[in-house]
């Protein structure tokens, strides 16, 4: 669980650095919870992108939850038998969505 963890917050957080809607990324072991804000404000959840993503990712055929009491949260739980490359690339189709809806 810890190297998947790893996998996911190395990748996300240097993303993060490049997308002002990424508010928090955070997790324990495999199980990781990227949060989406307006222009990195952690007290203005973004709930409808956060949707929108859900959504896109669905049509690349990646299977995304929100969660989070502003449904502004993207849970990753991911199987802890996943190789590196099933990992990387559900995390090329997340973060290519994100950049469709966030970086003009």
């Amino acid at each position: 669980g810890a190297h998947v963890g790893e996998v996911i917050m190395n990748r996300m957080n240097n993303f993060k650095k490049e997308c002002s809607a990424i508010g928090d990324v955070r997790g324990v072991g495999a199980m990781i919870g990227i949060e989406f804000v307006k222009n990195s404000d952690p007290n203005e959840p973004d709930g409808a992108l956060c949707s929108q993503i859900v959504k896109g990712c669905a049509e690349q055929g990646l299977v995304m939850l929100s969660a989070g009491i502003h449904k502004n949260v993207i849970r990753i739980l991911s199987p802890l038998v996943i190789t590196d490359e099933q990992l990387n690339k559900g995390l090329d189709i997340l973060i290519n969505e994100i950049k469709k809806l966030t970086i003009a």
